[in-house]
């Protein structure tokens, strides 16, 4: 994707805090691609990876119309080259720049990142112009580039992600958001932080560089923190908003929050209510009426492989194979058992791995499959290295050995009177199970 920007070689240089070498002129776009191309010349990262090095691709970004490039190593070039330390910390330099006065919303936490995001932008939407990550991409580049896109809208919604200490309080330094959002803080990448205490350092990162608001879980840990002033709201159990009469009426979600009542969302999550009450929350904070922010909860709609509702061969499927921590595949199970039973529909699931739990890995899997048999999961197929673990705490299930054979199977042990979940991290690569559904279902219509 190329980004308009507008700026001379010097104001880069400046803002990334490099050297310049060669002559002074301007460029229109930026890009981080080699193979994308421009009429007008634009500016090509030579971003230093763990698997690529963009000064690899110098020769190809010129042949494209790159005018200039930044680069973090030595390079024969015919155009400009601006040097910097570190080619990713430069491009959030720049975008840090290139925001302006567009007011940013931080959005980071263990799970709901990118739904919340999604809600608020939707919420936002109803009345400002709002520009925000697209998907997932919550790294430093992917917040850079975000920042980058921005046109001068009203603002802008960045989502922050982290493997470790430090990320998240780089990504709010070239962001400042003048409101951040804190959806919770749970067991996800604990193998890489080693405890929750750590997690829990490391997501709160993003109120060192807050400006105004900051919007927290009601939990005593968020409200016994030492931060600077900021305009606090808690939601949840007594805090400054709550979700209150959850209501399942297919499609949507129900409830209320605050003194706002039935407000809908496309979810059968209830964990989805508390992202609706931050965005809620979000509005409130900037001046918008229940009646728009119910507008907007209401048009907003789940990314897919994240809890959307697709029906092939009979069969309701629940696609939620995006990405599984212990909290959010314990709160789909129990979500799930709820409101189809009511509808009398049988219940089973599909679950891999839970990827970056650690030590806990196998404690997390086993408590996992113990839940699913105390809230009465029907059938539980399981596949992955800690399928053992799922079964011991259901004390059943099926371990399906050949992930080629996963599909044939399902459709042999299920039919209509099913939903099925289908649960797990991304790197268990489940969505081609979905897809492999739909190629199954279509050979035979």
């Amino acid at each position: 994707m190329i980004y308009d920007l507008n700026y001379s070689y010097n104001d880069i240089e400046r803002a990334v805090d490099g050297k310049l070498v060669g002559k002074n002129g301007a460029v229109c776009a930026l890009s981080i691609n080699s193979k994308e191309k421009s009429s007008l010349g634009h500016c090509f990262f030579a971003i230093k990876g763990k698997k690529y090095n963009g000064i690899n691709f110098v020769k190809e970004a010129i042949s494209n119309g790159a005018k200039l490039i930044v680069a973090q190593e030595k390079i024969s070039s015919t155009v400009p080259v601006i040097y910097v330390e570190n080619t990713t910390k430069a491009l959030g330099l720049l975008g840090k720049k290139h925001k302006g006065n567009t007011k940013i919303i931080g959005i980071t936490g263990s799970n709901g990142k990118t739904t919340t995001k999604n809600m608020v932008i939707s919420v936002l939407n109803t009345k400002y112009s709002v520009t925000g990550t697209l998907s997932n991409n919550n790294n430093e580049i992917g917040a850079a580039l975000t920042l980058l896109s921005i046109k001068k809208e009203d603002f802008c919604v960045v989502e922050m992600g982290m493997r470790g200490i430090g990320e998240i309080e780089w990504l709010s330094y070239i962001s400042e958001p003048e409101t951040s959002i804190i959806t919770n803080c749970g067991s996800s990448h604990i193998g890489i932080l080693e405890s929750e205490e750590n997690i829990f350092k490391a997501k709160t990162e993003i109120l060192n560089f807050t400006k105004k608001n900051a919007i927290l879980p009601s939990e005593e840990r968020f409200k016994n923190l030492l931060i600077k002033a900021l305009n606090r709201i808690y939601i949840g159990e007594n805090g400054d908003y709550k979700v209150k009469n959850l209501r399942y009426r297919n499609p949507y979600l129900i409830f209320d929050v605050g003194n706002c009542s039935n407000i809908k969302i496309h979810s059968l999550y209830e964990h989805d209510a508390a992202n609706a009450a931050f965005a809620y929350a979000l509005g409130k904070a900037y001046g918008i009426e229940d009646r728009l922010i119910k507008k907007g909860l209401i048009n907003f709609k789940k990314e897919i492989s994240r809890g959307d509702i697709v029906k092939i061969n009979g069969i309701e499927i629940v696609n939620d194979c995006y990405n599984a921590s212990y909290e959010s595949t314990r709160s789909a199970i129990i979500s799930i058992e709820r409101q189809y039973y009511k509808m009398g529909k049988k219940v089973a699931v599909l679950l891999g791995d839970m990827m970056e739990l650690g030590n806990k890995s196998e404690q997390f899997h086993f408590e996992i499959g113990k839940l699913c048999k105390e809230v009465g999961i029907q059938k539980m197929f399981v596949y992955g290295s800690y399928s053992e673990y799922y079964l011991k705490g259901f004390g059943g299930g099926e371990r399906i050995g050949c992930y080629d054979s996963i599909v044939d199977h399902l459709f042999s042990e299920l039919n209509e009177e099913y939903v099925l979940l289908v649960k797990a991290s991304n790197a268990m690569n489940f969505q081609k199970i979905i897809e492999k559904m739909r190629e199954y279902n279509n050979e035979r219509m």
